[in-house]
């Protein structure tokens, strides 16, 4: 069975025993608080790592956050916070 196939089964069976997709699925979860801070949980990898750019692997695709004075306040297994003056956050597929 293709990959998409599967991807179709397991949102039908998520949606219908009301599950969060983000669980079923392996999505990573994104929460902005304003301007200062990205926190990505369930994320693969750290990619690169600047002051002004950081990139990590989040699965299907890889999240860029653009700014200045950029840190990782927190790194655990589960999730990765970022923090500093955030300008832009993209998704590259």
């Amino acid at each position: 069975m293709r990959r998409s196939g599967t991807n179709r089964i397991i949102r039908r069976v998520t949606g219908a025993l009301e599950l969060p997709k983000e669980t079923a699925l392996n999505l990573p979860v994104i929460t902005m608080t304003g301007a200062e801070e990205l926190l990505i949980e369930n994320y693969r990898g750290l990619v690169e790592y600047t002051g002004e750019l950081v990139r990590i692997y989040a699965g299907a695709f890889t999240v860029r956050v653009e700014g200045t004075g950029l840190v990782l306040a927190r790194v655990a297994a589960e999730f990765i916070t970022v923090c500093g003056r955030i300008t832009n956050v993209a998704f590259v597929y």
